[in-house]
């Protein structure tokens, strides 16, 4: 085999590819036979289709070179796709939960100045009130006081048989109206004494109904009739007297009995107003009034805390 054309060549290719020896003689002549088996093999390597494993086996010639034979290096087109190292979508559980269909509040936001006051370090109040206030009716509505002509005298009994006038006085009253009234500030007065009315807040008269006042409490003293009250001072004159109801300058009702057109008195027998004329002007009247004609306790004669019986 002729080997002096070789030579030129080696020459020539070392000028082009510095890593390329013309080394490996073979004969004893000097001459160079060939490229160097790694040029060799890396001539062979590039001729070949493309290396798409990028490692050390390529065109199924085992690369001497395997750190460096890469498509990159070798000039070849990269075609792998990048992996995606990005963050993982959220993998939590949705929510299900019920949107909100309550009113947007559209108030008005409130603008005003924040109490900065001292609290209230005031000692509790250790001493109980008692309620004095009348209790209310069925209808949520309470006892109204007292004006004129709410009330109506309607029988008096100045002069008992079965008991002293000491012990036995006692007269009657009417509730005119249609709500029940209280006794708060109620005077009680005679011609020359008067007695106010202790409590009266908590004393009440339903409508259309009753209500005795004596000088007695005690119906085993007092001939046996049973008060809503008991006053003192208050005395009736056997001959003629005035009784008066009052709150404050407010007369209530009076009667002055004893005058011109009134029946002659009785011992023992009440004076009672026609049960017709239940009112605080018939009242006025001598002739409006009769004496009692039905007994009652110990034997006098009168309807304490009862309707009247008629007059003859």
């Amino acid at each position: 085999m002729p080997t002096a054309p070789y030579r030129p060549f080696c020459l020539v290719a070392a000028s082009l590819v510095a890593a390329f020896g013309c080394a490996s003689p073979t004969g004893s002549n000097g001459y160079y036979y060939g490229i160097d088996a790694n040029v060799s093999a890396r001539f062979d390597e590039d001729a070949g289709p493309l290396d798409t494993a990028g490692g050390g086996v390529s065109d199924g010639i085992a690369s001497q070179d395997s750190t460096s034979d890469s498509g990159a290096a070798r000039g070849e087109n990269d075609t792998k796709v990048p992996v995606d190292t990005g963050v993982l979508l959220d993998s939590g559980s949705p929510d299900t939960g019920s949107p909100d269909a309550g009113p947007v509040d559209t108030g008005t936001p409130d603008t005003g100045t924040p109490d900065t006051g001292t609290p209230d370090v005031d000692s509790t109040d250790t001493t109980p009130q008692q309620d004095t206030q009348p209790p209310q009716d069925a209808g949520g509505n309470g006892p109204v006081a007292l004006t004129p002509g709410a009330l109506a005298i309607t029988e008096f009994h100045p002069d008992p048989a079965k008991v002293t006038d000491a012990k036995g006085e006692w007269f009657e009253v009417y509730n005119t109206t249609n709500q029940t009234v209280h006794l708060g500030g109620l005077t009680i007065a005679d011609e020359k004494s008067s007695h106010a009315v202790v409590g009266g807040e908590s004393l009440t008269i339903a409508p259309k109904s009753y209500f005795v006042f004596s000088n007695q409490a005690s119906p085993s003293v007092n001939g046996g009739i049973t008060p809503g009250y008991a006053y003192k001072v208050v005395t009736l004159n056997n001959s003629g007297d005035l009784i008066a109801l009052k709150v404050g300058t407010q007369t209530i009702d009076a009667v002055t009995y004893g005058g011109s057109g009134w029946v002659a008195k009785v011992p023992g027998k009440a004076y009672q107003l026609a049960p017709t004329l239940l009112n605080a002007s018939s009242n006025d009247f001598g002739t409006a009034w009769c004496l009692a004609q039905v007994t009652y306790g110990a034997g006098d004669f009168g309807t304490p805390g009862s309707a009247n019986s008629f007059c003859p």
